[in-house]
């Protein structure tokens, strides 16, 4: 009998809470730039390099005023790199200065955009999977101060302390059917999960579903999976915390490299990703059962006697 099982494993946090530095200049005008955060692989961010530009919101309130003022309005503002060196300020789409005797507030975010924003700053973040381009998104926010003469606190560098906000999934495919003679080639693999969804900035329970609608995640399937104690990996998809994950393939099972069964698997909600935390789902091909051989009895034929009614001449 054949056995299928599916294990996950949290292998780890999907990147280290990485170190984003904007720049906040206090030569009057407010500017942007050296965006950097590491440990991480394929889609997700890896150096500075990667990243060509970000959104940020913000407000500013000042002495005797007790509701914070937008500075880049409901939208937020672009920052672009356009080729600048790390550390030089980089392009923002709308100037804003220091002003003396002020607190602000700003928020970062690359691939995501504010479903809900206060006062200035976002709440609430949307994200949609991008099947075919699959986006990292990353979120920070800081603060900041000036004094009478205009020099913001804690420093002419602030930083965001910039934040994962998706979970990552890779699937793996293992064979360890006893012997070699049994291989299997693997097709059609691919994940059903959330499209959309909604994220709640400080919520203890921050996703919820955006809609009705899924998105299909297609991985790299096994052309002849062997007997291994190693994993085969088939890819790696960044997927929204809490979704549903719905995981299918099909298989050709084979002896001596011809096919004598064909079936298609469907597990659902094979895994309930956290924010920030990679799983690698292995699918183990294994055997129970073993054909053996013996002899119980002998039936027909008996001992061998005597005929004296033959006669040879």
């Amino acid at each position: 009998m054949k056995k299928l099982f599916i294990a996950v494993m949290a292998v780890a946090a999907l990147a280290s809470c990485a170190q984003e530095e904007v720049i906040l200049n206090n030569n009057k005008a407010i500017e942007f730039g050296d965006a950097f955060v590491n440990n991480s692989t394929k889609a997700i961010y890896e150096t500075a390099n990667d990243i060509t530009g970000f959104t940020v919101w913000g407000n500013v309130k000042g002495e005797g005023v007790s509701t914070p003022v937008a500075l880049y309005g409901e939208t937020g503002a672009t920052v672009e790199r356009k080729g600048a060196a790390l550390g030089a300020a980089w392009t923002c789409s709308e100037i804003r200065f220091w002003t003396p005797v002020c607190n602000y507030n700003f928020v970062a975010i690359a691939n995501g955009t504010a479903a809900e924003v206060v006062n200035g700053v976002p709440t609430k973040i949307a994200y949609t999977v991008n099947t075919s381009d699959p986006a990292d998104l990353i979120y920070g926010a800081t603060t900041a101060s000036t004094d009478a003469n205009c020099t913001p606190t804690p420093g002419a560098v602030v930083n965001f302390t910039m934040r994962h906000l998706l979970s990552r999934i890779k699937l793996s495919f293992l064979n360890s059917v006893e012997g070699g003679d049994y291989t299997y080639e693997i097709t059609d693999v691919k994940v059903t999960t959330w499209e959309k969804g909604i994220h709640t900035i400080g919520a203890e329970t921050p996703w919820a579903r955006n809609g009705e609608t899924s998105a299909v995640l297609n991985f790299e399937g096994v052309e002849n999976l062997t007997n291994s104690e190693t994993a085969t990996p088939v890819g790696d998809k960044l997927v929204i915390p809490g979704s549903a994950v719905t995981l299918e393939f099909t298989y050709n099972e084979k002896l001596n490299g011809t096919t004598f069964r064909t079936a298609t698997v469907t597990k659902e909600n094979v895994v309930a990703p956290v924010q920030n935390y990679s799983y690698n789902i292995t699918v183990e091909f294994s055997k129970e059962n073993q054909i053996k051989f013996t002899i119980n009895s002998v039936n027909g034929l008996g001992g061998f006697t005597d005929n004296p009614g033959v006669n040879i001449q």
